[in-house]
């Protein structure tokens, strides 16, 4: 395998060899669905409450108002559960270094390079792995102390 990135077209073939990594790193998400489904009805019975006590002042528009409140904290947290599902796939073998990265919707690259080559980095926003000239980064969601260690955990198995 040459010193670059291949753009893979099609689904690799299986590594040969004993496999050193093989991490998945999603986004992390705080709020359980129970945790969500709870933090949803809080807020239903509190505007219900409020609700009640404008309706009986004869502020009935302030009725609206709530209902739209409940509904946008919805869709809000749809979109966050939604942009949650992206991840990537880092898979260090003894033949390969393969990375995925797929979209909230499954669709994604992926990229194939030899390991004697590569080297990973903790950038500012990333974790980098050069060579070649061309560098993948993945797990762009990290944490600065998470990327690090990843990055040191890539190494150690791009070593071996």
């Amino acid at each position: 395998m040459t010193p670059h990135w291949e753009p893979l077209r099609r689904a690799p073939p299986t590594p040969q060899g004993p496999v050193f990594l093989d991490a998945r790193l999603t986004p992390h998400r705080s709020l359980s669905l129970t945790g969500f489904n709870l933090m949803i009805g809080a807020l239903v019975l509190i505007n219900l409450a409020l609700s009640a006590f404008f309706l009986s002042r004869g502020a009935w528009p302030v009725l609206i108002f709530q209902v739209l409140d409940v509904v946008l904290i919805a869709w809000a947290f749809r979109v966050n559960y939604r942009a949650g599902r992206a991840h990537d796939r880092v898979l260090v073998a003894a033949d390969r270094v393969q990375v995925v990265r797929r979209n909230d919707r499954g669709q994604g690259d992926q990229w194939m390079a030899s390991p004697l080559w590569a080297k990973a980095s903790a950038e500012d926003q990333a974790v980098a792995i050069a060579m070649g000239g061309r560098t993948v980064e993945v797990g762009a969601f990290l944490s600065p102390a998470e990327r690090s260690d990843f990055a040191t955990a890539l190494n150690a198995a791009l070593q071996r």
